[in-house]
């Protein structure tokens, strides 16, 4: 009864949007910011899957006379945007569906325009790419998402297409077997994603549509599914989730809405997991591929799924108290190496969810049409800068304040049931100034709080700046030693432990003075940072209490920290 209720939901909207569909203009050829097609594409993909799907389903010509005109108008775009080559990869995907899953109803012309327009403006240029002829096809060597996305939108059209053009169509699919491994090999060793959730969900989505494609069309074994790391990955969206339904958004990712993953009920299916299912159903697409891969699901509470996880290579660690209610508490934390694709310098961050509040945030990436954003200037942009994050920075000045191929493990991982806690290395990214700086964060799930440690020795004295960013009211309390954080109805004590005497400081969330201030940034409005500032020092421990708390009786801490033997 429970999937019965869940398909009609499904297809309820999923028909409502196409409705919608019906009365909307078709798309046209617009490149706003100066480079981009890609909000075309994907506006042309949504359209097809659901045009193409409610056509099917319901048989009424509305739907697909709307999608012809849809076909016919992106047919005569100039071209697909080759030099921003994702563009062309999705808009090569949806004309790969569209004449897929209608063919029986276009007739021999429409099929001719639809063939014509693949061939000149999706393979052509995607074999030009893999054979070197075009300066658009760097993607083919890449290890990221840039990968997975081109070589899979061209990937569905080629199998597509491969009776109709068949010497390029298999010249595209043999690179393909060659490229496709370079980024699904970095879901090794345990299925974490460098690039952060939400290009782990864009990846993912083209990487596992083509594998479906050709598990279902190609007779031939590829293995695809038997990289390390790939029949693991669905827990990746499951544990960077908190139970507020914020991600830990590292690297140029968002925390205000879960992804959206239909591929993991292809994932399900395909590793007969039924935890993997729980997500997209959670945080329902509403999109066709969610009923035609449907599964039936368990949840992390009935699976007795660990409550904490550390995804090695990617050196991110997470801890929460409980699944279910909005009330307990969530940690992601990271080391990990700067040098990932969309990373920030964020070695030693954390985003820190309590009592149906993130009172730790991350701010997230910045507008990407910002000059030099994906360049020479990318460093200059708070948001991306270690100060813009819940670490520390040392002796601050205009350069990047993390070094940019900083690397940093978590050397120890310990969860029970009453308490867990993760130490990263930040040594190396520091290593201008460091000899020796850990980081440990502990999590109290019995008492409800959480400690954030930092032990530091630098080569010479110099000055500590810590930060935590959060969207709270402050108030700071006993000579500056504490404060009160609010939100709603719900407050979060924080106490410096040590050092004794350090007094807490509230900036906005902007750039220190002696930091560069590009004009254009986000002015991150609403948004404040709590500072310690420690000068002329050279060995030092910084550690600071967080205790989530309705009523102030709730506010008891039990100061015996005998499990902290561990921490050593």
């Amino acid at each position: 009864m429970r999937k019965i209720k869940s398909v009609k939901k499904i297809y309820t909207k999923i028909k409502e949007n196409a409705d919608k569909i019906l009365n909307e203009p078709v798309s046209k050829y617009e490149i706003p910011d100066g480079l981009r097609l890609l909000y075309v594409s994907r506006k042309v993909l949504n359209r097809v899957y659901i045009l193409s799907f409610v056509y099917q389903v319901e048989k009424d010509e509305r739907y697909i006379k709307r999608l012809w005109e849809e076909i016919i108008s992106v047919s005569n775009f100039p071209d697909w945007n080759p030099r921003h080559f994702l563009d062309t990869a999705e808009m090569s995907h949806a004309f790969a569906i569209a004449y897929d899953w209608n063919y029986d109803y276009w007739n021999q012309e429409q099929k001719k325009i639809i063939k014509e327009a693949i061939l000149n403006k999706g393979l052509k240029e995607a074999l030009d790419c893999y054979e070197g002829k075009s300066k658009y096809g760097w993607w083919v060597k890449s290890k990221h998402n840039w990968n997975q996305v081109c070589n899979g939108g061209i990937g569905i059209a080629a199998i597509c297409f491969l009776d109709e053009y068949p010497e390029i169509c298999s010249k595209i699919l043999n690179f393909i077997l060659k490229s496709l491994p370079l980024a699904m090999r970095e879901f090794s060793p345990d299925g974490g994603w460098g690039e952060g959730i939400g290009y782990w969900a864009y990846a993912t989505e083209y990487n596992f549509i083509f594998l479906s494609v050709v598990d279902s069309c190609i007779d031939y074994n590829f293995d695809f599914w038997g990289y390390e790391g790939v029949s693991q990955t669905g827990f990746f969206p499951i544990y960077v989730t908190g139970p507020i339904d914020k991600t830990f958004n590292f690297a140029d990712c968002h925390s205000d809405n879960p992804v959206r993953s239909s591929q993991m009920l292809y994932l399900s299916k395909i590793f007969k997991s039924s935890i993997f299912a729980w997500y997209p159903i959670k945080y329902l697409r509403y999109h066709p591929l969610d009923l035609i891969w449907y599964e039936n699901y368990i949840s992390p509470e009935k699976a007795n799924l660990p409550l904490d996880k550390y995804f090695r290579y990617i050196e991110v660690v997470t801890m929460r108290s409980g699944w279910v209610s909005k009330d307990e508490l969530f940690v992601g934390f990271k080391g990990g190496k700067n040098s990932f694709n969309h990373s920030h310098l964020d070695i030693g961050s954390f985003v820190f969810d309590a009592l149906g509040y993130r009172w730790a945030v991350d701010l997230g990436s910045d507008n990407y049409n910002l000059p030099g954003y994906f360049g020479r200037d990318r460093w200059n942009y708070y948001r991306l800068r270690a100060e813009g994050h819940n670490t520390i920075v040392i002796n601050p000045d205009k350069g990047p304040d993390q070094q940019t191929d900083g690397i940093s493990n978590i050397i120890k991982f310990v969860s029970k049931d009453d308490y867990s806690f993760a130490i990263a290395d930040l040594t190396d990214a520091y290593r201008k100034y460091s000899k020796n700086i850990k980081r440990g964060i502990l999590m109290n799930k019995k008492d409800k709080y959480l400690i954030v440690q930092d032990e530091i020795e630098l080569k010479d004295k110099g000055e500590i700046w810590w930060f935590l960013h959060t969207p709270a009211e402050v108030e700071i309390i006993n000579q500056g030693e504490e404060a009160i954080l609010k939100q709603g109805q719900a407050n979060l004590f924080l106490k410096i432990i040590e050092p004794k005497d350090l007094k807490i400081l509230i900036f906005p969330a902007k750039p220190l003075l002696s930091s560069p201030n590009p004009k254009g940034q986000n002015p991150n409005e609403g948004i404040k940072k709590i500072v310690l500032n420690i000068k002329d020092t050279e060995k030092i421990t910084i550690s600071v209490l967080l205790k989530p708390y309705i009523l102030k009786n709730e506010l008891i801490i039990p100061f015996d920290f005998k499990f902290l033997n561990d921490w050593k």
